[in-house]
């Protein structure tokens, strides 16, 4: 989460004043994208095409922060090495009614951004002399999902200015129906809504508990605000 703020503020969707107020988008936010970071991760390395685990990234873990990362395994990307923990249904937490019910819609997110993911990648095939177009296309789409979960439903006007500018950039005003205008406007779009509604859902269960809530503060709100942050 904090490497994900970090990421914002570099890229001034977010800044420092703003995560003081502790809006939507720290709190809920934050932690959403953090999740959706993690699908897109394991959806790309995919884990032998299982559907009951999650890819971890350990890169910048200390490894005396951790109690078990015996299973820690380096992958190569066309970009860089990243240390990973394969998080499966037999080495995870259980038992706990929460992390239960969190570990299932994680897996609903997972198959419905693989099969997003399906869909777009079908699509541009299909698209042939289109292909360089089509997939720019698909990657804005991506991110401006990612600045949605991110904004955790905020209002617009209170979001950060340069927030909102890149909302208006990728055609998105204060006036603008999600619902009608984006999510509906194609049948891999209506995934994302799926995946946005259980990633809130997760969001929303999760700032409720207060081990998280002092996670949150002394790992991630305190040191990006901080002057060296």
């Amino acid at each position: 989460m904090y490497r994900i703020g970090q990421k914002h503020i570099e890229n001034q969707l977010l800044n420092k004043d703003y995560l003081l107020e502790l809006p939507p988008a720290a709190v809920t936010g934050l932690p959403q994208a953090a999740l959706l970071k993690c699908v897109e991760r394991t959806v790309t390395y995919e884990c032998g095409n299982s559907e009951n685990k999650l890819v971890l990234d350990l890169s910048k873990v200390n490894q005396n922060d951790s109690n078990d990362v015996s299973e820690v395994k380096l992958l190569r990307n066309s970009n860089s090495d990243i240390g990973i923990f394969i998080l499966s249904n037999d080495n995870r937490p259980k038992g706990i009614q929460f992390v239960e019910d969190v570990w299932g819609k994680m897996m609903e997110i997972k198959k419905l951004y693989h099969e997003y993911n399906m869909i777009a990648l079908s699509e541009i095939a299909l698209s042939d002399e289109m292909n360089d177009i089509e997939n720019g296309e698909f990657e804005k789409e991506k991110a401006l999902f990612e600045a949605m979960v991110l904004s955790a439903g905020e209002s617009f006007d209170d979001l950060p200015k340069e927030f909102q500018s890149f909302f208006e950039r990728h055609g998105i005003s204060e006036n603008m129906d999600f619902e009608r205008e984006f999510f509906h406007q194609t049948e891999r779009r209506k995934k994302l809504h799926s995946v946005r509604n259980l990633l809130n859902d997760i969001g929303l269960k999760v700032a409720k508990e207060q081990k998280f809530k002092n996670l949150m503060m002394t790992k991630v709100i305190n040191p990006l605000t901080s002057e060296n942050g």
